[in-house]
């Protein structure tokens, strides 16, 4: 390479270490989406259960948030995420089966930590707090055994169940993988939905979530997936 040409060429290499990290300079922002399979503990499919459960399992839900750098190595945003629609069928006692529906979607503010970068991939812990909004629905058949012809089935018209916003932890970690502005970043969150009382329809007085579900109703939210990150 000729005396002439080495500057051009230490000039180009600045430029690109420029683009690649001008993103995480205070003040600048990132946006990230993706897709992420989530987990709640709850009946799924066709379950027998003695008392009505809430209806739990793995779904295919979805992550999106925004945030800004305060310091090349702290960030704070603000995400939303959302389960798939959680089903189970729960024959019980008296010739009832409940059919159940339940969806979860979170707001969450987090802190996002930048760790040293190794080579192309860098870990980033995240901790916050999520604010859960669970929707729900049921929806009763009943099998009576004295009516004309016997063994008739009746089909309860579905019930809107309007739980009490919950609050608790959300923690995990992302891997961000690559130098520019877009990245690839598979991500794992465990969150504490906090929710623990709800009413029927909005009309019935505030009850505990025991008199919708007194078979059980689910805590945590898992979630793991892969998303896309854009620097700016």
């Amino acid at each position: 390479m000729g005396i002439a040409a080495r500057p051009l060429a230490a000039g180009v290499l600045l430029s690109v270490a420029a683009t690649a990290f001008a993103g995480e300079s205070p003040g600048s922002m990132y946006v990230v989406g993706g897709l992420v399979a989530a987990h709640q503990a709850g009946a799924t499919g066709e379950s027998h259960q003695t008392y009505k459960t809430a209806p739990g399992g793995t779904t295919l839900g979805g992550v999106a948030s925004v945030g800004v750098f305060v310091t090349r190595h702290l960030g704070i945003e603000a995400g939303f995420a959302t389960t798939g629609t959680m089903t189970a069928r729960e024959p019980s006692r008296y010739g009832m089966t409940f059919n159940e529906e339940r969806r979860d979607r979170m707001l969450t503010v987090a802190t996002r930590f930048h760790l040293p970068q190794w080579g192309a991939v860098r870990v980033e812990p995240v901790v916050g707090v999520a604010f859960t909004w669970p929707h729900a629905s049921s929806q009763t058949d009943r099998t009576l055994s004295w009516t004309t012809p016997p063994q008739q089935v009746v089909h309860d018209p579905p019930i809107e169940h309007d739980l009490d916003t919950g609050v608790g932890v959300t923690f995990g970690c992302d891997v961000r993988i690559g130098r520019g502005r877009a990245s690839l970043l598979p991500t794992f969150r465990v969150t504490d939905t906090g929710v623990s009382g709800g009413s029927y329809d909005g009309i019935a007085p505030r009850t505990e979530i025991g008199s919708i579900y007194p078979g059980g109703y689910p805590r945590w939210t898992t979630m793991a997936g892969v998303a896309l990150r854009v620097d700016f």
